[in-house]
Parts: structure tokens; C-alpha cells; sequence
């Protein structure tokens, strides 16, 4: 696998639900009252959602349908019959936004790959949403690519799983196909643009689109001098600011010592994504004295709690949780509260950069087609990250860019 892309907010389900508004839409007339009094009881909502799911597979071999529900619960407990016609025409004009979501995935992927759909050999359809016409018409339309029939949508999911689940037994399954990290997890760091004024980022650990099982280490600069005790929490996303990510997870190390060439503790935070998919997170001191590790495999619930503890916590230190979230409330600081963060070191970005300046020209010899961006990038990072630093987010990102870049080369620094 070269590159991996996908909307985690986007899916069959979608499509689904704007069928069944759009049914539901044109069986009230328009009436809102009687629409909203089918969505909240719960029985009539899903006996709709999942007609309306059969009417969209009718739809991939038909050119009209009818969307029928008998009894459907209605306001006063009366009951009536629903039967709406729906044509394929009618059915695609209320998905066309989805459709732009799902080129956007395709555009992204061809990008993360460094290629066009000129290097592409065959595409493939897999799951039952792209035997829709309309995903055919838009690979088509927009890419000139006739998709292949070679696959069976949804038996091509059931056998993809079945060989994971194989090798996850250590069954020899003969050839395997390398997958990759669908997307960047890091943890949430504190950075300080200028005294007084303090927020945090999302520091990326492992990149989006590293080869797995995979294993990345990074290291962080503990709040103060004295600091005994540690609460990450993690992330997935590659976006600067935490709160556009999601939060997956969390984990605390404690009795945390630093050594004496240490003007404050060094964390070192690694990530070790497994072929299952689960992530084991481990924080270990500089010193090698405190250690802790967990896994995390989160849902939406625990995730949603997981955002609330988040923004507890900065609440509680006196920070903001993202850049430019200066309309979140932060109380002043416990002078007396123990730290319990960490922070990006600048010292370490900017040894960084200078690591992969001083290969600068190794690599522009190796990748001459890259030589300008490379170059590029190395003297944004430089100037970014000079004294004084007058924009620590755009410094980060800066290095982030760089890193990136190397690493999409091939480079491991």
C-alpha cells in the first residue's frame, strides 16, 4: 500500500438517511410536524431508514422504484400507509454532496501517493455503496477510468477480513499485502507564544501513511523542574489543533524523575500500531526509572468522554486547548496545582531540522525532481523556528512540513 485515505464521517448510512428524509419529505407534504412526529418514534424512524436502504439497492439495477412502509406510526397513535415513487434521477440529485466527499477521498489518496490517475493500473469497487450507478458514473466522469468488475463488493470485505484474521492466528496466508496507517496519531503538547499566553497543539507521532506494524518514539519536555507526574492524551488526525482531531485515547505516568543533566524531565512517548489495528502507547522518563503502557481502540461514546476529560484538564492548568481558541474559558493557573503536562522542546525541533539540513545536499542529489521543495522547506523551518519565535504554531507546522516531506521520500530521520 502506498497511500490510505478515507472519511471516517461518511458512509453507506449517509446515503440512507437522505433518501428517507427525502421520502419522508414528500409522504407529509412538506409538514414538519408530521415529519418530525415519524423521526421521534423511534419504530416508524428505523421501519423507514431501512426501506429506504432497500430502495437504494433497488435503485443500482432499477430506474424507478417505490419506497413502501404499511402502518407507519403517525402523530395520536394513528397509523397509515406510506408509498412514495423514487427514481434513480431523484435519489442521486439529494447525494451529490456525498459524491464530492468521496472524490475528495480519491483526490487525496492520488496526492498522499505523489501520482495521477494516469499511474493507476485498474481501480477497484469495494462495498455494497459502489454498486450505486452513480459511483461508476463518477470515477468515469472525472478520472476516465472505467472501474473493473474483477472484485465482488461486498465478498472482497469478507475475504480481506478473513486474511487479517489469519494472519493475526499466524496462518500462512501467502502473498500479503503491506497495509499503512490510515491516519497521523500524536498526543497533545503545550507550547508558549509568549508569557502568559500558552495553548496546545497536536504533536504528530506516528504519520499518516506509515508502513504497519510500525513503531515511533518521540520526545517531550516535562512543564517544570519538579513535575512527578504525567497525563497524555492522544490523538488521530493531522491537524495542528487538537480539537480538530479526534481523541482516542489517554494515559498517565507517575513518579517520574529527571536526570542531573536535565534542566526539567524528558518524556519519551511511543506508539506501536499493530496489525490488528489496536495501538499500544507507552511513557517512560528520561531517566528509565517511571514506565507505563496501554492500548487503546476507542469508540464514539468513549471518545466523546474522552474530548470532555480533555478539555477538563486544560480548563484545570490554564491553557488554552488549540490555537486560536481564545474564546474558551481558562481560569488562571494554580500556581500551587503540580503540572502534569508536557511540552514540544524548540530546542529539539531545531535540531531537527538542522539534522536533515546537514543531508540537504545527499538528498537533492537523490531526489533532484524534489530538490527545490526540499530546499523550500529547510529555510521555512529555519525562519520559523529562529529567536525569537514569534509564531510557535506556524513554527511547529513548519517542522512538521519538513519532517513530512522527508518522509514521504523514504527518508527516516
Amino acid at each position: 500500500v502506498v497511500s490510505s485515505h478515507g472519511d471516517t464521517r461518511l458512509g453507506g448510512d449517509d446515503f440512507d438517511f437522505r433518501l428517507a428524509e427525502r421520502i419522508l419529505y414528500v409522504h407529509t407534504r412538506g409538514d414538519e410536524v408530521g415529519a418530525e412526529a415519524i423521526r421521534r418514534s423511534p419504530t416508524s424512524w428505523l421501519r423507514l431508514l431501512l426501506e429506504a436502504e432497500s430502495a437504494k439497492r433497488r435503485l443500482s439495477t432499477e430506474v424507478e422504484t417505490v419506497a413502501r412502509v404499511e402502518f407507519l406510526e403517525v402523530n395520536g397513535g394513528r397509523a397509515e400507509h406510506l408509498e412514495v415513487p423514487v427514481t434513480r434521477s431523484l435519489f442521486e440529485s439529494v447525494v451529490q454532496d456525498l459524491l464530492r466527499k468521496t472524490q475528495a477521498s480519491i483526490d487525496a489518496v492520488l496526492a498522499d501517493a505523489r501520482s495521477t490517475i494516469a499511474d493507476v493500473d485498474e481501480v477497484l469497487l469495494v462495498g455494497g455503496s459502489t454498486r450505486m450507478p452513480s459511483v461508476w458514473h463518477l470515477i468515469q466522469d472525472a478520472y476516465g477510468q472505467e472501474p473493473s468488475r474483477a472484485v465482488h463488493p461486498e465478498e472482497s470485505v469478507a475475504i480481506g477480513a478473513a486474511i487479517e484474521a489469519g494472519l493475526m492466528a499466524g496462518v500462512r496466508t501467502g502473498r500479503v499485502l503491506v497495509d499503512v496507517c490510515p491516519f497521523s496519531l500524536g498526543t497533545a503538547a503545550l507550547v508558549e507564544e509568549a508569557p502568559g499566553r500558552r495553548h496546545m497543539i497536536c504533536r504528530t507521532i506516528t504519520p499518516r501513511n506509515s508502513p504497519i506494524p510500525s513503531r515511533h518514539v518521540e520526545r517531550f519536555l516535562a512543564m517544570s523542574a519538579d513535575q512527578e507526574r504525567v497525563r497524555a492524551y492522544f490523538f488521530q488526525g493531522g491537524h495542528l489543533d487538537p480539537l480538530e482531531n479526534q481523541c482516542v485515547g489517554s494515559a498517565e505516568l507517575a513518579g517520574i524523575k529527571r536526570r542531573r543533566s536535565e534542566p526539567v524531565p524528558t518524556i519519551h512517548i511511543a506508539f506501536e500500531y499493530n496489525l490488528d489495528g489496536v495501538v499500544e502507547v507507552s511513557l517512560a522518563d528520561g531517566a528509565g526509572l517511571a514506565r507505563t503502557a496501554g492500548r487503546f481502540r476507542t469508540d464514539r461514546t468513549s471518545a466523546a468522554a474522552l474530548l470532555a476529560e480533555y478539555l477538563e484538564h486544560c480548563r484545570q492548568a490554564g491553557v488554552l486547548p488549540g490555537p486560536g481558541r481564545e474564546g474558551f474559558e481558562v481560569p488562571a493557573a494554580d500556581p500551587d496545582a503540580p503540572a502534569e503536562g508536557v511540552q514540544a522542546p524548540l530546542s529539539e525541533l531545531r535540531a531537527s531540522v538542522e539534522t536533515i539540513a546537514g543531508r540537504l545536499e545527499e538528498l537533492t542529489l537523490r531526489y533532484p525532481e524534489r530538490a527545490a521543495e526540499l530546499s523550500r522547506a529547510v529555510t521555512a523551518a529555519r525562519t520559523a523556528l529562529s529567536e525569537p519565535v514569534s509564531d510557535l504554531g506556524a513554527a511547529v507546522e513548519a517542522h512538521a512540513q519538513l519532517a513530512d516531506l522527508v518522509f514521504d521520500l523514504g527518508e527516516f530521520m
